[in-house]
């Protein structure tokens, strides 16, 4: 399971999930990780970081993540992957009427 940010961004099966991933991957992009923390309980694993991607044109764009895995036959599997940008909580309002006025001039 991959949730992004965007409200299409909900994938629950594996070809999506794998065509996402690739789109993802094509690009070139200059990614560095920050506070990583991984942790596990049994066949229970899950990590969490921040990351910065600076896209080709020059831009920093702010991303977390948080990731559950699962340990089958000694490998660990990613089972879920949560991907979002960061938005100050006095803009979440501001974002979501915007949202609404540009969804009604569709």
């Amino acid at each position: 399971m991959i949730i992004g940010n965007d409200p299409n961004e909900w994938f629950d099966d594996r070809d999506a999930i794998v065509a996402f991933m690739q789109a993802g991957s094509s690009s070139k992009m200059d990614i560095t990780v920050q506070n990583l923390r991984a942790y596990s309980e049994g066949t229970v694993g899950w990590t969490m970081d921040r990351v910065t991607v600076k896209l080709p044109n020059g831009v920093e764009v702010p991303i977390r993540h948080t990731r559950i895995f699962h340990r089958e036959h000694d490998a660990w599997k990613m089972v879920h992957l949560h991907v979002s940008i960061p938005v100050p909580n006095d803009k979440l309002g501001e974002l979501q009427i915007q949202q609404f006025i540009e969804k009604d001039r569709d």
